[in-house]
């Protein structure tokens, strides 16, 4: 099982990132009701998703199972993010990523940062 996420890891991932963070929404777990096709309350206390509303628009990220989802589609961006050969990831996409650890969460989420702002100059 993955650790808990809290509003202060994100908030913290985020901050040295250097995405500037409007507003951090607690979520229920969006993993486990696809899992159990229930939705199981203390799971989802135990260990919420977010949804942080930024400068580029809402990102989201939380535990799912083993390991940790971040998502951008709510962004501009549509591409996978690098990745170092060494890095250990499960699955990515144009608007995801699937992560075994929070080191490797937070790791994606600065290269998100760096993607995001090099979109952004590129669009003016």
């Amino acid at each position: 099982m993955s650790a808990t996420l809290t509003i202060e890891k994100v908030e913290a991932m985020f901050t040295v990132a250097a995405i500037k963070v409007n507003r951090i929404y607690v979520l229920h777990n969006l993993y486990i009701g696809k899992v159990l096709n229930k939705f199981d309350a203390k799971y989802s206390f135990d260990h919420p998703w977010f949804l942080v509303s930024t400068e580029y628009g809402n990102i989201i990220l939380g535990p799912r199972g083993r390991d940790f989802t971040l998502k951008w589609d709510e962004t501009k961006l549509r591409e996978k993010l690098p990745q170092d050969e060494d890095q250990e990831y499960i699955q990515s996409g144009d608007t995801y990523i699937h992560t075994h650890t929070e080191e490797a969460l937070s790791l994606n989420i600065n290269k998100l940062s760096q993607a995001l702002r090099d979109l952004h100059s590129k669009l003016g």
